[in-house]
This record gives C-alpha cells, structure tokens and sequence, in this order.
C-alpha cells in the first residue's frame, strides 16, 4: 500500500509540474512559424473563414465566424487554442494554425511581399484602385488606419493591406549620392520644400514619408525636385539628407 500512495504522489507531482508550465508559457508558434505570439500583439486571418468558439477545443459551440482578412488580437494560450478579441469586441477561442501576424505595426519604411499589391482610394476593399506596387518595391507608410497603410509611389498615393508589407531591414538612410535626373523617395515622416536650399528660405510646401521626387538639380546637401500632390505637379527645394 505504502508503494501504491508513493507511485499516486509521483503522478500529482507530475501533473501539477506539466501543468505549471504550460501555463507559464507565454505563447505557442503561429503555425508553422517560430514566431512567439505575445499579448496584444494582431494577426490576420487566413481562412476563408474562421470559427471563434467558446472554449479552447472543437466540441465548444462557435460564437462567431471571422472572414478572411479580419484582425484579431492575441490575449492568452489555452492547450494549443488561442483566446483572441476580434475588432468588433467579441472574444473567443480559435485554431491558431488559420493566423498570421500582421506585418506592419508602425509607420516606416517598409518592402512589398505580394507579387502584385494593389494601392486603393479608401482603406478597405471596396475602395478604388488607384495604382499597383510589385513585389520588392520599397514604400513608406505614413499613416495607418487599422489593416491599411497610406503610401505613396512614383506620383501615385492609396491605400494598401498591411499584411502584405515587411518592415525593411535596418535603419532607414539616405541615398548615397543624389544625382539630376533620378527619381528618390522621401525617408523623413514629413519634408519641407522651400524657395531655393537654405533652412532659412520660405516654407513652400510639405509632403509626407514615401512620395517619390524626381530631381532636376543638386546643389550641396539640397535639391531642387518636382513631385505630384493632390493631382498637382510641384516643384521647390529639399535637403537630400531626407532621400533614400
């Protein structure tokens, strides 16, 4: 008898090792990723649609099912199951294996990941199409309004999805040589554009990180651009240290 209850504790002892552990994990993987997910971290859904339950297994009723493309934020861990908050408040469990992070959080300087990416009006879906970005093209988000980022490239400014962005690699820099007749993209969140090369000459306009400017003159550390805003072509002076 003495053995049998020395075996018993053993197993509770066990068991109560196994379950500390698991709840001080903080995360699982996303799928096949080595990714941790860390609370109040986003991730996109990506199937066609994904069943938000009620507990942390499949014989738990569905309380809801979140489209394709929908954001949810990541609260807790539960035996492989991730305890999310869908957008519109709503909370669940749900198969991890159906999520991928969201790749931009932040405004910055970023590389399109989709072959094509298509820049829209308005942030969602339905907006319309404005322009398209290829894959590997570097752009700078300047703004966000929750799974789109407004960019701007080669005179053409939209809406695009986030989760098809990457962070670039590295600190932003400017380009090592400006030369007339180039086409350059603004690093700075917003750039001033002045009468002639001085920080001192009259303020012309400001345009925003990621609008492309092609240059027509060099002079020192300024030069004189001519860029699209608002459907109109302008011109003026700007410090090159703000050009990558």
């Amino acid at each position: 008898m003495k053995h049998v209850v020395t075996w018993m504790r053993t197993l509770l002892c066990a068991a109560l090792v196994a379950v500390l552990v698991a709840a001080s994990m903080p995360a699982l993987a996303v799928g096949q990723s080595t990714t941790l997910a860390t609370s109040g971290s986003r991730y996109i859904v990506t199937a066609s649609g994904l069943n938000v339950r009620s507990g942390a297994g499949m014989g738990f009723s569905v309380i809801t099912v979140a489209p394709r493309g929908a954001t949810v934020t990541y609260i807790s861990n539960n035996r492989g199951w991730w305890y999310v908050r869908l957008s519109s408040g709503t909370t669940g469990y749900v198969d991890k294996q159906y999520l991928t992070p969201v790749s931009a959080a932040d405004t910055g300087a970023y590389t399109v990941t989709a072959s094509v990416l298509l820049m829209r009006a308005k942030p969602n879906t339905d907006g319309k199409r404005v322009g398209k970005l290829m894959k590997g093209t570097n752009v700078y988000v300047s703004k966000l309004n929750g799974d789109w980022g407004y960019v701007s490239y080669n005179g053409v400014s939209g809406w695009v999805a986030l989760r098809y962005l990457r962070a670039t690699s590295g600190e932003v820099k400017p380009a090592s040589k400006i030369s007339a007749g180039s086409v350059y993209t603004v690093i700075a969140e917003a750039l001033n554009v002045r009468r002639s090369g001085s920080t001192h000459a009259t303020r012309l306009d400001t345009i925003t990180g990621g609008t492309s400017v092609r240059v027509s003159q060099v002079s020192g550390n300024w030069a004189y651009v001519t860029y699209t805003k608002n459907g109109k072509v302008r011109q003026g002076w700007v410090s090159t240290s703000y050009l990558g």
